[in-house]
């Protein structure tokens, strides 16, 4: 059982027990009292290790960005329905399969491709603006990397369209073929900046448009 499994094991331990939702606290402790071989302190397993358990909830790999568990208050989180099914799994517990099919890891996967352009979408400087709600700072040329735009000879219609058709095709959680879980919330968030953009620079656009198009005349 890999680690990411083991603490999925202890929130639903915690979450039979009536323990829901459950502290940080709470989960370093169970792992490590089901685990202490990989939870305990290296040289005192006797004693909880918190990064050990932490950084597996945390990060774009984490459990929380993959849709196990959520984050409902600092340090406060809870099992969700991939996560238990996961825990499950990891227990072997029967599954029913009309359950098992919701899981983010049995969708289809996405072509090399939609992934790379839907990691460039989520990992840009405007997205992590907009979802902090400081759009002021986002500028022309952050919304250009977002769309993979450059200045010249690019047909913006298509690359926009492009953008709208990439963050479309992920209609639930999704796990890349690099491993990285990718939350629909994500790329919610993409599609909200995609859009504000969009309509923030709607004239801008379309002189770039015209632009090209001279160019080709």
């Amino acid at each position: 059982m890999r680690a990411w499994q083991q603490v999925l094991v202890a929130a639903l331990t915690l979450e039979e027990r009536g323990e829901s939702p459950f502290t940080a606290s709470a989960l370093v402790v169970e792992a490590w009292r089901q685990f202490p071989d990989k939870f305990g302190i290296d040289g005192m397993p006797e004693h909880p290790s918190d990064n050990r358990v932490i950084c597996q909830l945390s990060g774009h790999r984490g459990l929380v960005a993959c849709g196990y568990l959520e984050r409902t208050a600092p340090k406060t989180y809870r099992l969700l329905p991939d996560g238990r099914e996961a825990a499950q799994h990891a227990l072997g517990r029967e599954i029913k399969p009309e359950v098992a099919s919701e899981s983010p890891e049995r969708n289809g996967r996405l072509s090399k491709a939609v992934e790379s352009d839907l990691e460039r979408m989520l990992d840009s400087m405007a997205v992590q603006f907009h979802k902090l709600g400081e759009r002021s700072s986002i500028k022309f040329e952050e919304a250009c990397k977002f769309w993979d735009l450059r200045a010249t000879g690019d047909n913006v219609d298509k690359r926009l369209s492009r953008a709208t058709e990439v963050l479309e095709r992920v209609t639930d959680d999704h796990v890349l073929s690099n491993g990285r879980c990718v939350s629909l919330t994500e790329v919610e968030a993409a599609h909200k900046a995609h859009d504000w953009m969009g309509a923030r620079w709607a004239a801008r656009l379309e002189s770039m448009k015209k632009q090209i198009q001279n160019q080709a005349n």
